[in-house]
């Protein structure tokens, strides 16, 4: 009997209810699982969006009655004639129902939240009032009554109910192979995935880049492509350092390329490409959202050569790679001289993982104190309000995420602009930002707005108890400032020690490990 295709698409929430109930399975879930937290965190940025996911491949044949196990997520599956067996989409399939329906932290490594101020899809680090557990998402009654049970994010109720409803809705389009013949069925899944000569990634991109958006004749081009990512403005110096650095130039000694010898368009794409790469790093991984807050501009010139060598690193790199940014802005490894940073550029090469624990291994150990005296005030001063960030800042009277706003991001200063003193003419002792939070600027001072605010968990964002308030009410204005810088430097160690993992092997993936691997 011949084989019979059929064509079909599946809503999100049905395949996770399908898994569940062992009508879709997947045979031998651990074998060849390669993904990682972050590639589900993508998949379901693209699943929001709307953009396509590729096309799953089903063959329906019977099944035995077996449990199967999916990371925390147990299946009884019963006998059934019509098992539907995922051949194609194993690695999708499988972190869709580990995020959606997995047991959470700390036992599943796939525990996701969407975070409703930002609008990003991250891997849980943090639990903050406007993260929504993805947990939670597919059943509109259980989203509901998670919102109900934590008011906290009522400001962005409408945001979660809609990111629910586009999660569980959205269809993916599949082909169910029905047939006796398991060679009928590799030979469809061969050609659906290896027929013919692909583009590889760079020439599909370097396509895109010529016939759309900004034309990337110059820096300029370039620049403009880039705020796209709402990072900030980039120098005209900066980016030309970008650019010999992915060229393998000498920083101190070389000047931009003769365009009229060479391809202008190639090259400026090629910078497109790596600097993307590089700003969403720091975006994501890092956890840097702006260029106002970056410690060192240096790390952005060496992590734009990084990712032009390798444009898709492995998730144990990019790990690794956060904890040598953090450390390094943490001793000051990072100082931005051109001598500086053309050796460590040196020590990017070919190898991804090689040059990994190269960068690592520039670095000096953990300090004496984890805030050392070796970064420069300029880092030092961006480090602190990162820590502050982390605490996820809202406005004291609306509740509101603090943050600039969209004609503001364009600003070199976008979030340092937000600095704004709590009792006008006192003075900060060095290193310490006790009398300064990250919140729109009062007339007169954030104090009465601090004195209005009994919301504990808004003050709470930005360091702040309850007590303060009473502090500042009977004007004890060194015990205020004294208590805040207290308990801001305990944030801003417990901070520096998660993002810098000091104590945390450095070891390369096991893949790296294997006799032969490049």
């Amino acid at each position: 009997m011949p084989a019979r295709i059929e064509t079909r698409s599946f809503r999100v929430d049905d395949l996770v209810g399908h898994m569940l109930t062992g009508a879709v399975r997947i045979s031998d879930v651990e074998h060849g699982f390669k993904w990682d937290v972050a590639d589900a965190v993508t998949l379901l940025d693209s699943v929001h969006r709307g953009y396509p996911i590729g096309t799953l491949l089903l063959w329906q044949r019977p099944g035995r009655k077996q449990q199967l196990r999916y990371g925390t997520v147990l299946v009884d599956a019963p006998e059934a004639d019509d098992v539907l067996w995922v051949v194609d989409g194993q690695q999708r399939l499988t972190s869709l129902l580990r995020v959606f329906a997995g047991a959470g932290a700390p036992t599943e490594a796939f525990t996701a939240i969407y975070d409703l101020a930002s609008d990003q899809f991250k891997p849980l680090r943090d639990r903050l009032a406007h993260h929504l557990p993805l947990s939670e998402t597919l059943d509109p009654a259980r989203l509901a009554a998670w919102l109900d049970a934590h008011p906290e994010p009522t400001p962005y109720r409408e945001a979660a109910l809609e990111c629910g409803r586009r999660l569980r809705q959205f269809r993916i389009p599949a082909n169910i192979v029905v047939t006796v013949d398991g060679h009928v069925v590799r030979e469809i899944y061969r050609r659906s995935n290896h027929a013919g000569k692909r583009m590889d990634e760079h020439a599909v991109f370097a396509a895109l880049y010529q016939t759309a958006g900004p034309a990337l004749e110059d820096l300029a081009g370039v620049a403009a492509k880039l705020a796209e990512l709402r990072f900030g403005p980039l120098t005209e110096a900066a980016l030309s350092n970008m650019l010999l650095a992915i060229r393998g130039s000498d920083l101190g000694k070389e000047s931009l390329p003769d365009f009229e010898q060479e391809p202008v368009q190639e090259s400026m794409i090629a910078l497109a490409q790596s600097a993307h790469a590089a700003i969403r790093f720091i975006q994501e991984d890092v956890g840097i959202p702006h260029v106002s807050l970056l410690p060192y501009s240096s790390t952005l010139v060496v992590l734009t050569r990084f990712f032009h060598l390798h444009p898709q690193p492995h998730a144990r790199s990019r790990e690794l790679l956060a904890r040598w940014f953090w450390r390094g802005a943490i001793t000051g490894v990072h100082q931005s001289e051109t001598p500086q940073i053309q050796e460590t550029l040196q020590s990017v090469g070919n190898n991804e993982h090689a040059t990994v624990q190269a960068l690592l291994g520039r670095l000096p150990g953990r300090p004496p104190l984890t805030f050392g005296e070796g970064a420069s005030s300029h880092a030092r001063l961006r480090i602190t309000l990162l820590a502050m960030l982390a605490l996820g800042p809202r406005d004291l009277r609306t509740g509101e995420p603090v943050g600039p706003d969209s004609d503001e991001i364009s600003s070199p200063d976008a979030y340092l602009a937000l600095l704004s003193p709590i009792v006008p003419g006192v003075f900060d002792r060095a290193n310490s930002l006790a009398n300064r939070m990250l919140h729109p600027p009062v007339e007169g001072g954030l104090a009465p707005v601090i004195i209005d605010c009994d919301d504990p968990e808004l003050l709470a964002t930005h360091a702040l108890f309850l007590e303060d308030r009473h502090d500042l009410r009977e004007d004890r204005i060194d015990d205020f400032i004294r208590s805040r810088d207290e308990r801001g430097f305990m944030h801003l160690d417990d901070f520096l020690w998660r993002r810098a993992q000091w104590d945390e092997p450095d070891t390369p993936p096991v893949e790296a490990l294997r006799i032969g691997s490049d």
